[in-house]
């Protein structure tokens, strides 16, 4: 029996995007090597958050950033209801 190509496309399920997140030593924020601010970024999380499979969130932070802002930004991505955040770390 054939299914409808309707249907098909709706099972076939596609790869989600991929974001690259990261922190520099001072605390800016990149979302695809592009500079943004946490209210900025607040937005961008929020609209990833909506999309259908959401994006794999890649973070990487610098060494020597304060702790404190990660956490802000962890916080901004629990809030818009990210899942697939992953932290990306280099062996020393």
């Amino acid at each position: 029996m054939a299914m409808p190509r309707k249907l098909l496309r709706k099972n076939h399920s596609h790869k989600p995007e991929s974001v690259q997140l990261s922190i520099d030593a001072n605390g800016k924020i990149f979302w695809n090597s592009t500079p943004i601010d946490l209210k900025t970024f607040d937005g961008y999380a929020e609209k990833a958050a909506q999309k259908e499979p959401q994006p794999e969130i890649n973070l990487r932070a610098d060494k020597s950033v304060k702790y404190e802002y990660v956490a802000q930004v962890l916080a901004a991505s629990r809030r818009a209801g990210l899942t697939k955040l992953g932290f990306v770390t280099e062996p020393n």
